[in-house]
């Protein structure tokens, strides 16, 4: 089974995919990496570092399309953020809105059109591509964790870890860590293509 070379950020600029899918293996690279942001109350709101590189991504899919939208799926996940909203507006009814509840709906609409747009602009051929770079994110984010986790037998505090749990990248939230190692395992996945089109990615 073959092992790929070290990580890049963006492969599949290098295999004639162009830059709209490394813009989408840049943002995937990133998705493990989430700061924490303070919404009063208690609550919190997770952004990812691939923030950053969406707008790139939403432009990618405006100027540049590769290939169409699936009618079904795109109705389908559009119908998720609406349902959200509704319910969202309904709840309203008995009780005040949380920065909370807003933050979460408005999050389903950005990570919907995101989604979309991803779909939009990824060339036929370069989704193993962007596998692997969500894998490479997932591989270096464990690696953090892994850090934390020898902070934290030495008796250094750390929001790298949750009482007994990892949060790796996630700070305050364990939940992300096995995620992360089980999406590591990309990497070692064949696919039919793979050679094909990664090449030594």
């Amino acid at each position: 089974m073959r092992r790929w070379s070290a990580p890049e950020l963006a492969p599949a600029a290098r295999h004639g995919h162009g830059w709209t899918a490394a813009a989408v293996c840049l943002y995937a690279v990133l998705v493990p990496f989430q700061p924490v942001l303070g919404v009063g109350g208690g609550s919190v709101l997770r952004f990812a570092a691939a923030d950053a590189i969406a707008p790139l991504v939403f432009f990618a899919a405006l100027v540049r399309p590769r290939r169409p939208l699936p009618g079904g799926l795109a109705l389908i996940a559009a119908s998720i953020p609406l349902l959200a909203l509704f319910s969202t507006l309904v709840s309203w009814n008995d009780r005040s809105l949380s920065a909370y509840a807003v933050g979460k709906t408005a999050g389903l609409f950005y990570l919907t059109g995101l989604c979309l747009a991803i779909v939009r602009c990824t060339p036929p051929g370069a989704e193993p591509a962007v596998l692997r770079a969500l894998a490479r994110g997932a591989l270096w984010s464990a690696v953090v964790g892994l850090v934390g986790f020898a902070a934290r037998l030495k008796g250094i505090a750390t929001p790298l870890v949750s009482g007994e749990r990892l949060c790796s990248t996630m700070p305050g939230d364990p939940n992300i860590y096995c995620s992360l190692l089980a999406v590591s395992r990309l990497r070692w996945l064949r696919h039919d293509d793979t050679d094909r089109v990664c090449g030594q990615c």
